[in-house]
């Protein structure tokens, strides 16, 4: 025979059964909760790994123009020494015009021995000559290299920089 329930044991049942509801909804908002949390945390690290990479990008950008402007003063130091082996050789050259000068004026005995000094300094002015030749090259290699290097690093940070640029945005 079915037993008739009192109201007040009914309420007494719906009230267990609103407070099981409430509990699972609890349950179920702290779950989420945590998972919110959980991403948020890893967001966090995502950004600080980019604020480091950032900084890391922009210590290397530093690092290249200190590297580029020694480069620079490396070869401004060069040119400046090309400028005084030319000057070298151009003194040469007024060597040359001036016993050339005197040879003219000269006794057989002192042209044999002007001549030979002609010769000895032909000689040095074509080595002089082609040591600045030599070096001139060697450093528009270097500048080409430097650059060409520069470049492709430059290149490489722009890549990582809108890369991380991309995973932040990404990440928003």
């Amino acid at each position: 025979v079915p037993v008739a329930l009192s109201p007040d044991v009914l309420d007494a049942k719906e009230l267990k059964d609103a407070h099981k509801q409430v509990e699972a909804e609890f349950r179920q908002q702290q779950s989420e909760t945590q998972a919110a949390e959980h991403e948020l945390a890893e967001l966090r690290k995502e950004v600080d790994r980019l604020r480091l990479r950032t900084e890391q990008i922009g210590d290397l950008r530093a690092d290249q123009a200190r590297a580029i402007t020694s480069e620079w003063e490396k070869i401004d130091a060069e040119a400046v020494t090309l400028a005084l082996e030319r000057k070298e050789v151009g003194d040469l050259r007024v060597e040359v015009s001036e016993l050339l000068a005197a040879r003219k004026e000269a006794t057989v005995g002192r042209q044999l021995r002007i001549d030979k000094a002609l010769q000895q300094l032909y000689l040095e002015f074509q080595q002089r000559e082609q040591d600045l030749v030599a070096a001139s090259r060697q450093q528009m290699q270097a500048v080409e290299g430097e650059i060409s290097s520069t470049q492709a690093r430059l290149l490489e940070l722009q890549s990582s920089w809108e890369e991380h640029r991309q995973v932040l945005q990404a990440s928003r």
